[in-house]
């Protein structure tokens, strides 16, 4: 669950995990987040994800907030993640949002299929990603109506 922090105006901090193989894609998204005051762990593939959530018994204990997911990945891919993800009862409600250089509509829709919150194409925008997200969490109610994990 997020954290908040004491200031004239609330702020949730979320945690974050950015599965990415490409080092400097995952350098953007740990830049990006970090810069809007979130905490990020990393996984470089969707094996070292799953270890990651592995470690906690239930979603209760889930040190992780909101996945970010690319899905051409080697050992394993997204899709492959995002079924586990969704079949296990710690994880089930786990936002995902999927994030990958194919803009084919075939990937998107397989990714929502299997329980994607959202898709985004890169490159992308902050902006996008932060929509993403809000409505990810917004649909969860972990964000209230009105707020945002980062400016508009």
């Amino acid at each position: 669950m997020p954290a908040q922090t004491a200031s004239q105006e609330t702020l949730l901090i979320f945690n974050f995990l950015v599965v990415e193989d490409e080092p400097v894609n995952r350098q953007l998204l740990l830049t990006m987040l970090v810069h809007l005051g979130h905490r990020v762990i990393e996984a470089s593939n969707g094996l070292e994800a799953l270890q990651v959530l592995a470690a906690v018994p239930d979603a209760a204990t889930l040190a992780v907030d909101v996945v970010l997911l690319d899905l051409h990945m080697a050992q394993m891919d997204g899709f492959d993640v995002l079924v586990r993800l969704r079949g296990n009862p710690a994880t089930r409600n786990l936002p995902v949002i999927c994030i990958s250089a194919h803009a084919r509509q075939e990937d998107q829709e397989k990714a929502l299929r299997l329980g994607a919150d959202a898709y985004i194409v890169k490159p992308f925008r902050r902006q996008q990603l932060i929509v993403a997200v809000d409505g990810a969490l917004l649909r969860l109610g972990l964000l209230a109506p009105g707020t945002s994990i980062g400016p508009s």
